[in-house]
């Protein structure tokens, strides 16, 4: 975002930032206003807060209580922003009614399904893949939005979540090789977690940095279930170091849950570098 284009919507994330005088990295302008839902972009609906773990896998695992310590980083490795709230209470908000209660609700109640048993079915045909890769993406989309991170995915990229994985998501699974606290968690991505090695631009190039900072990655974790999801402009590629398996765009025909890589830590998955 243009820091100095004043007649552009802000989130009151970015501007806190800006008047501290932080160096804002590139971020989508395409911002709603007051009124106007994150994922359809109507106004004048009312508008309702989503779980963002929907109340139905709470309550299959059991998690109401569960707590939660969202943090964000800036680019040197320190904190900008922690706090701490249960599962029950981790929501976002400007979403109106009619999405939170009725396509996105719907979705929640499709991949609670294939939760019911606390874990996947032992084996996943492509529709059910698509249907995880659109759980992944949708929920990486209100992560982004809700949470004190940048902007990044495009309005119409957020509206099309309404019917199918939105267009230039890529979505990957692993599992979490020994037990994790809790049974859910997140990670947006963030220096250290993210290796950046351009091979055909000068490092210190300015267009070079812009066009890294537009990737945007999330890893999220639903018990021993990791799911990526990654979005960059086109033609600027950064794919992940540890082995995952691949479901969007391109879904398997079957892929057994077995045959998941295994990985020690959710923020492996995050690891990336730019392919020559």
């Amino acid at each position: 975002m243009d820091e100095g284009d004043k007649d552009r919507p802000r989130r009151a994330y970015d501007r806190q930032l800006a008047e501290r005088g932080a160096y804002l990295a590139t971020r989508t302008d395409e911002v709603p206003g007051p009124g106007e839902c994150w994922m359809c972009g109507q106004s004048g609906r009312k508008m309702s807060r989503e779980h963002i773990f929907s109340q139905h896998l709470q309550r299959i695992f059991d998690a109401k209580k569960e707590k939660f310590f969202p943090t964000h980083y800036d680019s040197f490795g320190n904190v900008i922003s922690a706090r701490q709230m249960p599962a029950s209470s981790f929501t976002a908000g400007e979403i109106c009614e009619p999405c939170n209660n009725g396509w996105m609700s719907r979705l929640e109640t499709q991949f609670g399904r294939l939760l019911a048993t606390r874990s996947l079915p032992a084996s996943m045909d492509r529709a059910t893949l698509e249907l995880i890769a659109r759980w992944f993406s949708k929920t990486a989309i209100v992560l982004n939005v809700s949470q004190n991170y940048r902007s990044l995915i495009p309005a119409n990229r957020r509206h099309q979540c309404a019917e199918r994985v939105p267009r230039g998501f890529r979505v990957y699974l692993a599992r979490l090789a020994q037990p994790g606290e809790g049974w859910f968690d997140f990670q947006q991505g963030a220096t250290g977690m993210l290796s950046f090695h351009p091979v055909d631009a000068n490092p210190h190039d300015l267009a070079q940095r812009r066009r890294n900072e537009r990737f945007y990655a999330c890893g999220i974790r639903v018990a021993d279930l990791l799911g990526y999801v990654l979005f960059d402009p086109p033609d600027h590629r950064h794919v992940p170091v540890y082995p995952l398996a691949p479901i969007w765009p391109r879904p398997p025909k079957s892929l057994p849950q077995k045959s998941l890589p295994e990985l020690e830590a959710l923020t492996q998955g995050l690891i990336v570098h730019i392919p020559t």
